[in-house]
This record gives C-alpha cells, sequence and structure tokens, in this order.
C-alpha cells in the first residue's frame, strides 16, 4: 500500500481534467457566455455614431459616465472574485495536509500491533495546535476512525475510507472552483480592458471635438478681427479723403 503514489496519480489526474479546456490560454470566443453571468463589454467602434445614439449636446458626457459606471462594476466584481480566489486558494492546503495525514493513518493501521521494539503501532503521538503558536501534545488511537472539522463548529466521524472519500471529493470541488475563478477573472480582465479602452478613446474623441471648437472659434475671432480691421481702415481711407477733399477746396473770397 503505497499512499504517496496514489495521492500523486490522483492530483496528476486533477491537473488532466483542468487542462483538457482552457480558454484562459485559447481565448474567449464571442459566443462565450460567463456561468457567473458577467456581461460582456461591448467595444464601441464608431465613437461619433454612437454619440449619435443619445443625442444632445451632453452627449459625450453621458457616454463617458455610461463607460466609467461599467468600468467600476467590473472592478468591485473583480476585487470579490480576487478574495474568494484567495480563500480557496487557502483552503486546498489544508484539504491536502488532512488528506495526508489520513493516508498515514491508513498506512499505520496496515503494520502489525507491535514494532520490532515493542513498542505500540495502534497509538500515535502527536502534537495537536490550538492556535496559530500553541500546541499540545497528544495521542491518537489509530483505530481506523477519524473526525474532520466541516465547518458551522460542526465535527463528523468517520472511517478512514469515508474520510477519503470525503476529501477527495473536496479537494476536486476546490480545484474545480479555483480553475473556475481563473477563468472568470480572466473574462473578467477582458471586459475590463475593453471598458478602459472605449473610456480613452471617447475622452480622446472630447479632445479632439473641444480642440475642433477652439480652432472654428479661433478662426470665427480672427475674421472678426480682420473685419473689424478693414473697417477701420475704410473709415480710415474715408477720412484721408474727407479730409483731402476739404484741403483741396478753393478758399472764398470776401
Amino acid at each position: 500500500f503505497d499512499y504517496k503514489e496514489l495521492k500523486q496519480l490522483y492530483n496528476i489526474k486533477i491537473k488532466i481534467k483542468m487542462a483538457e479546456s482552457n480558454p484562459i490560454i485559447d481565448g474567449f470566443p464571442e459566443d462565450y457566455k460567463s456561468k457567473r453571468d458577467i456581461p460582456r463589454a461591448r467595444f464601441i467602434p464608431d465613437i461619433k455614431k454612437e454619440l449619435e445614439k443619445f443625442g444632445g449636446k451632453d452627449a459625450l458626457n453621458s457616454l463617458l459616465m455610461q463607460q466609467r459606471t461599467n468600468q467600476d462594476k467590473y472592478n468591485m466584481m473583480e476585487t470579490k472574485l480576487n478574495r474568494h480566489k484567495q480563500a480557496t486558494k487557502h483552503k486546498i492546503p489544508e484539504i491536502e495536509k488532512t488528506l495526508d495525514a489520513v493516508h498515514f493513518l491508513i498506512a499505520r493501521s496496515l503494520l502489525e500491533d507491535e514494532d520490532e521494539e515493542g513498542g505500540d503501532n495502534k497509538k500515535l503521538n502527536t502534537y495537536f495546535q490550538l492556535s496559530d503558536a500553541a500546541y499540545v501534545n497528544a495521542k491518537v488511537n489509530v483505530n481506523g476512525k477519524v473526525c474532520l472539522w466541516l465547518g458551522a463548529n460542526l465535527i463528523v466521524e468517520y472511517t478512514y475510507d469515508e474520510a477519503l472519500v470525503i476529501l477527495k471529493k473536496s479537494l476536486e470541488i476546490s480545484n474545480n472552483k479555483l480553475s473556475q475563478l481563473n477563468e472568470d477573472l480572466a473574462f473578467l480582465r477582458e471586459q475590463i480592458i475593453t471598458t478602459e479602452v472605449n473610456v480613452s478613446r471617447i475622452h480622446n474623441h472630447g479632445v479632439k471635438l473641444r480642440q475642433a471648437e477652439r480652432e472654428k472659434q479661433q478662426k470665427k475671432d480672427k475674421k472678426k478681427q480682420e473685419a473689424a480691421l478693414h473697417q477701420q481702415k475704410q473709415i480710415a481711407q474715408a477720412q484721408a479723403q474727407m479730409a483731402a477733399a476739404q484741403k483741396n477746396q478753393p478758399k472764398k473770397k470776401n
């Protein structure tokens, strides 16, 4: 009975199953639908046409606000999923340690009752963790039964075989959950990038519009200035002509 070999084969099986389909590497197709119903961000190819749907003078700000709101929602979802991912990643090593302990107990139970030195193989001296920095000495009877902590202040006694089934199932669920979280985060990152690109393009379009408006206004002001200068020249010319005409008029004799 080689429990290390069995554990290695089981882990290889899990990794193969996780690697069968990897949209994170292959990319997400257009018809991909998130299992968490994460909405797909729509790329805006033509900002000008998109603004026509809103209409009004404030269309640019409305479109920009819409995209930034979507961006904030995606960022909130990403933060939440990252918390779930960290909790799941923390849970997997604990399950693996528990599996190692059960495998060790199984291997110990297969030994003879007494070793060559007359020691009892059915009793195990170990340390029990009370808290992060506190351990106590404990004697464990290798009697074919273990107690598993299921959470919510609930501990249940199982046989070794039952404990293996439960722990392996829990490990498989946790690995699948971690794989799904990675997939959801990758899809979510893609939507965030798409939204950020939309926001950047809308902002740049607004800059171009304002620049074009300034240039248009500058041309109008320039034309006004040129018209005013032309009018001043005409007035000056008219005044000069009147002055010259008055000067050239013959003086009346008394």
